[in-house]
């Protein structure tokens, strides 16, 4: 803003601070005073500043003649009632625009860029420049949307109560699980409140389902799944973002599905946990789960990246495992653990034909519309990720011979080619040399 010399010193910082006021970028809010309130310098006196009661903190310089800084107060407690939004539906606002606009009003120098020691000695941003440029532009790109940041809730209701129940049949092993998100859902149903799911861990041997139940939950929910493979996850970054200094910085995972998400309530599935093998002794990639898996912190979940506090409390977490001894207990505490055991053959034979149907659609249900007894009878001796494998290479060996029915021995020769025995035929279709 240009001074007017026919205005004494006084009159000059009036003008100013009213200008401030009519910036639309610095709205009023819930604030003793304005966010961005531009406070001169040499009119604060020695004992503080009177004039702007809850000071906490300085935030960045402004202005290019005099010296002004930007202040801002405490934040408010995060309400974590959700409002209605015109349709009658509940919905949060999954971040503050106001903290955005402050955030792109003080962001930090490209000399400032350097030197964070955030993950050990990974490969530094060799163009601050550029880094910086790429986050002022993915944020403008968030204020931009216009969506804004409101993001529905889940609220239960007869068809997401029918497509739980029929989780049932699909996935008779995991009754347990099944009923308690069930109840879950009633109390949202009678309620009208947000659906709320306990953070899960699914215990139990490998290969009887786990991850099948995880996906097949989240189409029952209705909600986007965020599969996120255990063995994989070396650093935290992968799920809370990469500082700025660092080559190849983007927001992470959880940011990411909460802002493409048009709701506030992602299914986050971390597969095989107790399989998580750090880049760095000194680091554990699972202790963000100390903020997400507590409602109160992840209402105000901070992506190193975006540097700006997210909605999290309303995500919904299932972790699968083998074995628990590997996990902090300090996560444990903050996890239902519910073991699941192997299916029996009653239940493994749903399992079967479930594998069966699942299959013959993906090739375009070219054989039976379902299998044998005998068939079946072959396959309720494996686990269920076995008797999977085993359906693609017997459907090979009936497709070779010109059959749409698979026979008990197409199930026993694929088994056999899995276990590397020699009595499995070589003329398995595409199998053939």
């Amino acid at each position: 803003m240009k001074k007017n010399p026919d205005l004494s010193e006084d009159q000059q910082a009036q003008e100013a601070d009213e200008a401030d006021k009519a910036d639309p970028r610095h709205k009023r809010g819930r604030f003793p005073i304005p966010r961005g309130k531009a406070v001169n310098l040499d009119r604060v006196p020695d004992r503080g500043c009177p004039e702007t009661p809850g000071l906490s903190e300085l935030v960045g310089i402004r202005g290019i003649s005099g010296i002004k800084l930007f202040v801002r107060n405490e934040p408010d407690e995060v309400d974590d009632q959700p409002d209605f939004d015109v349709d009658g539906g509940p919905a949060i606002d999954l971040y503050d625009e106001d903290e955005i606009r402050r955030k792109l009003g003080i962001k930090p120098s490209a000399e400032c860029l350097a030197g964070s020691d955030v993950l050990g000695e990974q490969a530094r941003s060799t163009n601050a420049s550029e880094a910086l440029a790429e986050w002022d532009a993915k944020l403008r790109d968030i204020l931009d949307d216009p969506r804004g940041p409101r993001r529905q809730l889940i609220v239960a209701d007869d068809p997401l109560l029918d497509r739980l129940s029929s989780l049932h049949a699909e996935c008779p092993g995991f009754a347990q699980v099944i009923d308690l998100i069930l109840r879950a859902a009633h109390l949202s149903q009678a309620t009208g409140s947000p659906l709320r799911l306990p953070a899960m861990l699914l215990a139990g041997p490998a290969g009887i389902g786990k991850t099948h139940f995880a996906r097949r939950l989240a189409g029952a929910l209705g909600v986007p799944m965020e599969f996120i493979c255990g063995d994989l996850l070396s650093d935290r970054g992968t799920i809370t973002g990469l500082n700025t200094s660092w080559r190849a910085a983007k927001a992470g995972r959880v940011a990411a599905a909460l802002l493409d998400s048009t709701i506030a309530s992602p299914l986050f599935v971390i597969d095989e946990v107790d399989k998580v093998s750090p880049i760095h002794i000194h680091e554990n990639p699972l202790a963000f789960l100390h903020t997400v898996l507590e409602a109160e912190n992840a209402q105000k979940f901070c992506d190193e990246y975006l540097s700006f506090s997210l909605r999290a409390d309303h995500c919904f977490w299932i972790l699968t495992a083998n074995e628990t001894e590997s996990l902090l207990p300090s996560i444990l505490d903050r996890l239902l653990v519910l073991t699941i055991k192997p299916p029996d053959q009653v239940a493994m034979a749903v399992i079967a034909r479930n594998i069966y149907r699942d299959a013959n659609a993906r090739q375009a249900n070219w054989f039976s519309p379902e299998p044998s007894e005998e068939f079946i009878a072959v396959l309720v001796r494996h686990n269920p990720r076995k008797a999977s494998r085993i359906m693609d290479y017997a459907m090979g060996f009936a497709a070779a011979d010109g059959r749409r029915d698979l026979s008990p021995e197409d199930a026993a020769a694929a088994a056999a080619l899995l276990e590397g025995h020699e009595s499995a035929r070589r003329k398995a279709g595409f199998l053939a040399p």
